[in-house]
């Protein structure tokens, strides 16, 4: 019996440090990614820019940045209607490679009844997805919703208060990320 204890005590500490060391390595590789990303904003230059004007005062901006040595590049999407939507993607790639991608949003809430006083009128938000590999991507998300259209300013000063929490589903997965780029790229091809 007293053999027994000591086996269960031993699987028990080695469940908990195996538990803790596949946290400790899923930090360190998004420390990594996150390290790249900043490395490569400092030294980012501009392959190619489009800029369209849609309907309904619609605006399209799509950037392409050229590679690093590195093998890191980024596109960056951005899509607006006046001041009252406001979508901005950021995906960086690695060999070609999806490595990391942040969205920002600003939207009005739509009601299915007429909108009471008290109820918010628009929401921002903000979605990293980290790529390890096409099966493993860490998603985190941030929101915070507004009761005055004059509470937006940026993105980053309304969120600066909200905590990034992790999602297990943001329905932003990794075909969805292949499929935009490729789109991007066949709406604006880059011909080098």
């Amino acid at each position: 019996m007293f053999k027994l204890k000591k086996i269960i005590i031993v699987f028990v500490c080695l469940f908990f440090t195996c538990e803790n060391e596949k946290s400790e390595l899923a930090n360190d590789w998004m420390y990594q990614i996150d390290f790249q990303i900043e490395t490569y904003e400092k030294t980012q230059t501009i392959k190619k820019q489009y800029k369209n004007k849609l309907e309904n005062d619609a605006v399209e901006e799509v950037v392409f940045f050229k590679e690093s040595k590195n093998g890191v590049s980024k596109i960056e999407a951005n899509y607006s209607i006046e001041n009252s939507f406001i979508i901005n993607q950021n995906i960086f790639l690695k060999d070609k490679k999806l490595l990391f991608s942040s969205r920002k949003g600003y939207s009005p809430l739509v009601y299915k009844s007429r909108k009471k006083e008290n109820d918010p009128c628009c929401s921002v938000s903000e979605t990293k997805c980290y790529f390890y590999s096409k099966d493993s991507i860490l998603n985190f998300s941030r929101e915070k919703s507004l009761y005055v259209i004059d509470e937006f300013t940026t993105f980053s000063e309304v969120l600066k208060n909200e905590t990034f929490e992790e999602q297990e589903n943001t329905h932003f997965d990794y075909k969805y990320f292949q499929d935009l780029i490729e789109e991007l790229n066949d709406r604006f091809p880059i011909q080098d």
